[in-house]
């Protein structure tokens, strides 16, 4: 499996821990994923890119896929310039202007 997959709950409890953390980013919703521990706690994250800025890292407290994904659709809507660039990913990932 690659770094990147549309997460569901029933993909995130299988995911296997490694030798070390790891990510696996949701194809639909960008700057969402999940780290997976070495020893296999599993937590929702989200990464807002500030352009000159650096990235804001948020550990998400929800404990379903589709909570999570509310909880951090939530960050995105109280920082406006996340939901531009997050806009402007979407309509370039859809070939739209």
């Amino acid at each position: 499996m690659g770094n990147r997959d549309h997460l569901t709950d029933a993909l995130v409890t299988s995911l296997p821990p490694g030798s070390k953390q790891y990510y696996v980013w949701d194809k639909k919703t960008c700057g969402f994923g999940v780290l997976i521990g070495a020893t296999g706690t599993r937590a929702f994250v989200g990464k807002i890119n500030h352009p000159g800025k650096g990235s804001r890292w948020l550990t998400l407290q929800a404990k379903t896929t589709e909570a999570a994904r509310v909880e951090y659709a939530a960050h995105l809507v109280a920082d406006p310039q996340a939901v531009n660039r997050w806009r402007g990913h979407i309509a370039d990932r859809d070939g739209r202007k």
